[in-house]
């Protein structure tokens, strides 16, 4: 249904309304844009809340053309009595709340690819469109890993490594937003005469300038001006309704920077792959997370746990651990091989060396062992030394071979020679 709040201004919202008291919404990069709305409920007209959560709700101005100051979805929804009418707040977010719902787990190893084809594919496959206006001659070149992060949490991450923000789109409904600083237009009209000035120091050590400004026309992030001499963009805009008045205040700053994001899960992280292909001492891997699918042509380091001892390269079709020693995914590394079928029994504290062809060396915490395609086999033990297999065993030497103990226990199933010099 559609209310007229004030002159020009009206509103579109399933909930049946009977007047606008007041309303703010803020809108600014790198989150949701919000609405916080409070207005009277016509009581005699029935509805249920509950069934109106995610439904849109249109603020615009109707003046010599149609202009859209907000298009969100309702997220929250509080009911008040007072006295003989209810009152009702609203909460309504952008539609890029859409893309910070579900999380997901993906690689992107086309080290190739840019910024914004990556940044395109994801909103794409969420459901959303991205407007890149940063990354879009900037190849990533190592690779990034999407882990248990939303689409809107993964662009914000992609857009720190490059300094800049995304801004969340609040006139189309959609799932969409620009991967960089909007292109707006050039305005004019900003008095000079009152404003509110702040300086700060972002990350980078440089001072950075903004003038809080106010009016009556509504622009938008990104739009362009010059205010006390100097080229200024629009990087916030606040509204104010109340007691039939609106009014937008302005951030302006010379340029918006975006913060350095990192993704803390990667902290100790391993994720199981399988081994594509070797080059050198370096190996491709098909990531678990992706299904078992190459993203990229990337050749990752491989750094064994043990160093230079028992050195050896894994083969194509192994399992492989990719680990991060830090919240940088871009330095991940192979560190190990996985076994095809984890064995409950083997401790934590032993190592394992096995071939796919069955041969293997194990080192106990008391005895190290070798096999032979798992049927020959010596272990040596603190007290112990055993030589097992289902052929002939020789024992040979140029010299003598000497067995000395107090007691010699031989045994074979079929026969047994033994000669004494």
């Amino acid at each position: 249904m559609e209310i007229k709040i004030a002159d020009s201004l009206k509103m579109e919202c399933e909930i049946p309304l009977l007047a606008v008291e007041k309303f703010q919404f803020e809108w600014k990069t790198n989150e949701h844009a919000f609405l916080m709305l409070q207005a009277y409920i016509d009581y005699r007209i029935p509805y249920k809340p509950e069934e109106l959560y995610g439904s849109r709700i249109k603020l615009w101005l109707d003046k010599s053309e149609s202009q859209i100051i907000f298009l969100g979805y309702l997220t929250e929804i509080e009911t008040k009595n007072v006295g003989e009418t209810v009152k009702v707040q609203l909460k309504v977010k952008s539609g890029t709340i859409r893309l910070d719902q579900q999380a997901e787990s993906r690689s992107f190893q086309n080290v190739e690819n840019t910024y914004a084809e990556i940044v395109e594919q994801i909103a794409k496959s969420s459901g959303g469109r991205a407007i890149c206006t940063k990354g879009t001659d900037t190849a990533i070149k190592k690779p990034f890993i999407q882990y248990e992060e939303t689409a809107w949490e993964f662009c914000r991450r992609l857009a720190s490594r490059l300094g800049t923000i995304v801004t969340p789109d609040i006139g189309t409904g959609g799932q969409n937003f620009w991967f960089g600083m909007r292109k707006g237009t050039v305005i004019t009209g900003f008095s000079e005469d009152e404003y509110m000035a702040e300086t700060k120091r972002n990350e980078l050590g440089r001072m950075e300038a903004g003038y809080e400004v106010e009016s009556r026309e509504f622009y938008k992030i990104g739009d362009k001006t010059v205010f006390c001499g100097q080229e200024m963009v629009i990087c916030r805009v606040l509204a104010f309704f109340e007691r039939g008045e609106l009014i937008f205040r302005y951030l302006l700053k010379e340029y918006e920077t975006g913060s350095m994001m990192y993704q803390n899960r990667f902290v100790g992280l391993g994720l199981t792959g399988t081994v594509l292909e070797i080059q050198q001492e370096q190996v491709k891997v098909a990531l678990d997370i992706d299904g078992g699918n190459s993203t990229g042509d990337y050749y990752y380091n491989w750094y064994p746990e043990t160093g230079n001892a028992l050195y050896a390269m894994p083969e194509v079709g192994t399992g492989i651990l990719l680990y991060f020693g830090d919240r940088d995914e871009q330095g991940g590394f192979a560190i190990h091989c996985t076994p095809d079928v984890v064995n409950s029994e083997r401790a934590y504290k032993s190592r394992y060396f096995d071939t796919k062809e069955g041969n293997s060396l194990h080192l106990y915490g008391d005895s190290i062992s070798f096999a032979n395609n798992g049927n020959y086999s010596l272990s040596l033990g603190n007290s112990t030394v055993a030589v097992r297999g289902p052929g002939k065993i020789s024992v040979s030497a140029q010299g003598a071979v000497t067995l000395n103990a107090s007691r010699i226990v031989i045994s074979t199933p079929d026969e047994l020679d033994i000669c004494q010099g």
